[in-house]
C-alpha cells in the first residue's frame, strides 16, 4: 500500500506531466504559424510563445528589450530600406541580452554580432595573454570610429563622433559599409597591439629595469567614457600615420622610450588635468591630419602641448598647467611645513586653529588674490602661455588675465589633491605583483565595486579627520584627506590594520602580511611609497608611543606629533606628484 504522502507526489508528478505536455503543444501550435508577408512575422511568433508563457505561469510579460527609435517609430510613415526594423536582429538582442537593459555600446556589439557570428573570436585576438583593458563593447564602437576617421588611407577632415546605434544599425545593413568595417577589423591588429605596447604596464626583464607604463586599472581608466574614445582614437590614428610611414614599415619599438614617455605623459596629463580633454583632442586633430609623415613620431611634443593651454574667446579653460615639482615642493615648504613672512609656522599658535576654513589651504597655498601668491609660483605662471586669442584685451586687461592664471593653479591643486590615480601609478608595481589576474574590464570594476584593494589612510581616519573629532587643527584635518595620506592596500590587509598606527603599518610583519610577500620591514615601505630615511621617522613619530587617547591631536602640548604628522603627508604628497612627473617625462612638455 502506498502511503498518504507518496499517492500525493504521484498525482503532482502526473499533473506536472500533463502541464509540460499542454505548454509544448502551445509552443509547437505557435511555431506552426505560417510565415506571412508581414515583416514583423517573427515578432508575432514571439508574442505567440510570450502568450502561452503567460497563460501557463501567470505571468504578465517576459522581459524583453525595446530598442530606442524602433517600437516608438511612426509606423504610418515611408520607411526606407536602410531603416527598417529587423525582427532577427531584435531577437538577437533580446536573446543575447537575457532582457537586460543594454547601453549603446553593449547594443552596437550584440548589432555586430547578429551580423558577424565571428566576431567575439575576431574581437578577442586583439588583446591576448590577459592584457584586456578594453571590453569588447567597446572596442567595437571604438572601431568603427576609428574606421570612420580613417577614409581612403588618410584622416577625415573633422574629427569623427561617436557612432550612434541608429548609424551603425545602417552601416550592418549595407553591404558596402558592413564589409568595409569587417574588412578594417581584420586589419587593425598590428595597431591595437602597439596601443597596448604603448599604454599598457609589463614587468620589465631586468632587475632595476623601471617602467612608465600604466597598470591596467589605470590603462582601463584611460580609456573609459567619451573622453577615453578619443584618446583611443588619437592614439591610434597616430600609430596609423606612423604605421603608413615612409617605408610602411615602422612601429612603434621602432621609437626611443623618451619619446613613448612623452607621448604618454602627454594624453594621461590631458586626461587627468584638462578642463575639457574633448576640446584639447578636437584642437590637436587638424595638426595630426596635416602633419608631416617625415616626424610623425615626434608629434606628442611642447609645442603642441602648450598650444592647448590658449583659452576660448570666452575665457574659459581647456587645459590647465602643470607645475614643475620643485616649485610646488617650495612652495609647501616655506607656506606650510616651515613658514614664512606673512606665513607663519608651526612654531605660531595660530598655525593650529581649528577654523571652518582651511587658511592653510586657501591663504596660503592658492590665496583669493594673484598679489599673494607665492613668490616661486607667480614666477612660474608668468611663463605660462594661458593667452586668450584676443591678445590686445590681455594686455588692456592685466587683473584678468592674472585672475585666469590664479584660478588655473587653483584649479591644478583641486585636482591634484585627491588624485587616487597618482597613488595608484607610484604603487603600479606593487599592484601588478599582487593582482596580476584583476580585470578591470569586468562589470562593477570602473566603478571600484568588487575591487581587491581599497585606499587605506596611513595615519588613521579615526585619529585625524573623522567628523567625530571636534575642534581638530584644520590643517591636519584637510591635509589627512590628501593624497599624502592615501596608499592602495589590499582588501584583507586594510580591514584588519586600518586603525593601527603608522608605526605598526609601515613596520609589523604579521601572517597577513607575508601571504601578500611582505615579509620584511622595509618591504612594507616600500610598497606603501613610503621613504626610508626621515620619511619613515616623520611616520614613526607622528603618534604617542604608547598611544593613550586617540583624540591626542586636539592637545596643544602635543605639537610635535602634529608636526610630524603635517611633514610626514606633505612629504609624501610632493613625492607622489614628483614621481609622475618624472615617470612620464612631462618635464620635456612643459
Amino acid at each position: 500500500m502506498w502511503s498518504d504522502s507518496a499517492r500525493l507526489k504521484k498525482q503532482q508528478d502526473g499533473r506536472q506531466d500533463d502541464k509540460q505536455i499542454q505548454l509544448k503543444e502551445r509552443w509547437q501550435d505557435a511555431l506552426k504559424v505560417e510565415k506571412t508577408r508581414n515583416e514583423n512575422s517573427h515578432s508575432h511568433r514571439l508574442e505567440l510563445l510570450a502568450i502561452a508563457l503567460r497563460r501557463e505561469l501567470q505571468s504578465q510579460r517576459i522581459p524583453g528589450l525595446i530598442l530606442p527609435g524602433l517600437e516608438t517609430e511612426d509606423r504610418s510613415a515611408p520607411k526606407d530600406k536602410e531603416s527598417r526594423k529587423s525582427a532577427v536582429e531584435t531577437l538577437f538582442v533580446r536573446v543575447n541580452s537575457a532582457g537586460t537593459d543594454l547601453g549603446g555600446e553593449e547594443l552596437i556589439y550584440s548589432l555586430l554580432k547578429s551580423a558577424w557570428p565571428q566576431a567575439p573570436d575576431e574581437i578577442k585576438k586583439l588583446q591576448p595573454n590577459k592584457r584586456q583593458v578594453i571590453s569588447p563593447a567597446r572596442m567595437v564602437t571604438f572601431l568603427a570610429r576609428l574606421c570612420d576617421a580613417w577614409e581612403n588611407g588618410s584622416l577625415s577632415e573633422k574629427m569623427p563622433g561617436t557612432p550612434s546605434v541608429r548609424d551603425f544599425r545602417k552601416t550592418m545593413r549595407s553591404d558596402v559599409k558592413r564589409k568595409e568595417l569587417l574588412a578594417f577589423v581584420n586589419k587593425v591588429e598590428p595597431v591595437i597591439k602597439d596601443l597596448l605596447e604603448l599604454v599598457l604596464y609589463a614587468r620589465p626583464r631586468e632587475p632595476n629595469g623601471h617602467d612608465h607604463r600604466l597598470p591596467p586599472t589605470l590603462a582601463a581608466q584611460l580609456f573609459s567614457g567619451e573622453r577615453g574614445l578619443d584618446i583611443l582614437l588619437i592614439l591610434s590614428v597616430w600609430l596609423m600615420r606612423l604605421h603608413k610611414g615612409q617605408d610602411g614599415k615602422t612601429r612603434l619599438t621602432d621609437i626611443s622610450l623618451d619619446k613613448r614617455q612623452r607621448t604618454l605623459g602627454f594624453v594621461v596629463a590631458v586626461n587627468w588635468f584638462a578642463e575639457d580633454a574633448g576640446l584639447c583632442f578636437r584642437r590637436l586633430w587638424p595638426t595630426l591630419r596635416k602633419y608631416p609623415a617625415k616626424g610623425i613620431e615626434d608629434f606628442f611634443n611642447k609645442s603642441q602641448f602648450q598650444s592647448l593651454l590658449t583659452v576660448e574667446p570666452d575665457g574659459k579653460l581647456v587645459m590647465l598647467p602643470l607645475v614643475h615639482p620643485a616649485t610646488l615642493e617650495r612652495l609647501i615648504g616655506d607656506r606650510v611645513v616651515n613658514g614664512c613672512s606673512n606665513y607663519p609656522g608651526p612654531n605660531n599658535e595660530n598655525y593650529w586653529v581649528a577654523s571652518g576654513k582651511w587658511i592653510h589651504y586657501y591663504e596660503r597655498i592658492v590665496p583669493e588674490n594673484y598679489a599673494n601668491l607665492h613668490s616661486g609660483i607667480k614666477d612660474w605662471l608668468s611663463t605660462i602661455p594661458l593667452n586668450s586669442p584676443d591678445a590686445q584685451a590681455d594686455n588692456n586687461n592685466a587683473a584678468a588675465r592674472d585672475e585666469r592664471r590664479r584660478f588655473a593653479w587653483f584649479r591644478f591643486i583641486e585636482k591634484l589633491w585627491g588624485n587616487r590615480r597618482v597613488v595608484d601609478y607610484a604603487q603600479r608595481e606593487q599592484l601588478m605583483h599582487w593582482f596580476s589576474d584583476f580585470d578591470p574590464t569586468l562589470p562593477g570594476q570602473m566603478d571600484d565595486v568588487n575591487r581587491p584593494w581599497d585606499y587605506d589612510h596611513i595615519h588613521p581616519q579615526s585619529m585625524g579627520s573623522s567628523s567625530s573629532i571636534y575642534n581638530l587643527p584644520a590643517v591636519i584635518r584637510e591635509w589627512h584627506t590628501s593624497i599624502g595620506n592615501l596608499r592602495a592596500w589590499p582588501l584583507e590587509l586594510n580591514r584588519g590594520d586600518q586603525n593601527s598606527v603608522p608605526a605598526r603599518k609601515l613596520d609589523e610583519i604579521t601572517l597577513d602580511t607575508r601571504r601578500f610577500q611582505l615579509d620584511k620591514n622595509k618591504k612594507l615601505r616600500r610598497a606603501s611609497f613610503v621613504g626610508e630615511t626621515k620619511d619613515w621617522l616623520d611616520w614613526k613619530r607622528c603618534v604617542p608611543d604608547p598611544l593613550e587617547n586617540n583624540r591626542y591631536l586636539l592637545d596643544e602640548k602635543n605639537k610635535e606629533y602634529r608636526v610630524a604628522l603635517i611633514t610626514a603627508i606633505t612629504t609624501r604628497f610632493c613625492r607622489l606628484y614628483r614621481h609622475w612627473y618624472k615617470s612620464l617625462a612631462l618635464g620635456k612638455l612643459t
